[in-house]
């Protein structure tokens, strides 16, 4: 199943943002994150009221939005498809809803800390999501892994997204932010050298 393509996962991480809303609200605290500043860390609080049904608005926003612009601009969205790269997009914005959703009632709730980071979790994220791509039999987005062996990109795929999940625990840990950095640089290094090796043999 690929994440990154697909209609129903960011579908169903809308509705499970939405129930986690309704079920969550009265145990949370007053105020709770809905923003985080360029470091990743939580720069604005709102109301529990209002914040907490932001981010799945917002991640429902951008679907009807990736479900109108066909109709629209369809030169564009052509380019976009033929490339691989329109449902992608779409997908992970709303991922990204979705991980501060959870960031936001996680802190809301006490369950996670204060300095739970929002651009390290992103990062890991999007490893994991690319992780998942990657060891599909038909990959959009990354057309010279059909030139790997089908074993070496599931070894490809599961280093990025035990990696990824790592990573996501450090920084919705509150780790600082250079545990996981070093980490997944170490990691990318390592994968890409693998590759050319595997590309050149």
């Amino acid at each position: 199943m690929s994440l990154l393509t697909k209609n129903f996962p960011p579908l169903i991480l809308i509705a499970l943002c939405g129930v986690l809303s309704i079920v969550s609200h009265p145990h949370l605290s007053t105020r709770i994150p809905v923003h985080w500043g360029a470091d990743g860390n939580v720069s604005t609080y709102a109301h529990r009221d209002i914040a907490v049904y932001l981010n799945p608005t917002g991640a429902a926003v951008v679907f009807v939005f990736f479900s109108l612009i066909p109709h629209i601009d369809k030169g564009r969205v052509r380019q976009l498809r033929r490339i691989g790269l329109f449902e992608p997009l779409r997908n992970i914005a709303i991922f990204g809803f979705g991980y501060a959703h959870f960031l936001g009632i996680g802190i809301g709730l006490g369950v996670l800390p204060r300095q739970a980071n929002f651009i390290g979790g992103v990062a890991a994220l999007l490893l994991i999501l690319l992780g998942t791509e990657i060891r599909q039999p038909r990959c959009g987005l990354f057309s010279f892994t059909h030139r790997l062996a089908p074993q070496f990109r599931k070894r490809i795929s599961a280093i990025s997204i035990s990696s990824g999940g790592f990573g996501l625990a450090l920084a919705a840990g509150g780790e600082p932010y250079y545990v996981w950095a070093v980490a997944w640089t170490a990691t990318a290094l390592w994968a890409v050298l693998t590759i050319r090796r595997n590309l050149a043999s």
